[in-house]
């Protein structure tokens, strides 16, 4: 993702935790994704914490509104063990994410662009 992107300049908007064990595997899963520019900022994150991107094994959406999960997809392009953990009707959205970002744009008005855009993920 662009370090140009509105999001860089905005810390604070959303939050991404690292839960680091899972039940003796070596990983970490990341709970939600933050926004589309969020990716930058996890990457980072995750290498000053000494933990390297493919050891992310899933990225867990609490639900979805964009500051959640509107990024879900990008982490997966560096994050590549990694799965999206998120409901039935979560995915629908996550899937075909035009409808979620008409929505969220019109509610949001001219602070949806900090929200930047969604890729579709694909169901596991």
């Amino acid at each position: 993702m662009d370090d140009r992107h509105p999001y860089r300049r905005c810390p604070g908007f959303a939050t991404v935790y690292v839960l680091h064990v899972l039940r003796g595997e070596k990983g970490c899963a990341l709970f939600d994704s933050g926004v589309s520019g969020s990716v930058v900022s996890i990457i980072e994150g995750l290498e000053a914490a000494g933990i390297a991107p493919d050891e992310a094994l899933n990225i867990i959406v609490s639900h979805i509104h964009l500051d959640h999960a509107g990024g879900a997809g990008y982490p997966l392009k560096e994050m590549l063990n990694a799965r999206v953990v998120i409901t039935d009707i979560g995915m629908e959205s996550k899937m075909n994410p035009e409808r979620l970002l008409k929505s969220a744009r019109r509610v949001g008005g001219a602070l949806s662009s900090l929200y930047g855009d969604m890729i579709p993920i694909e169901k596991w």
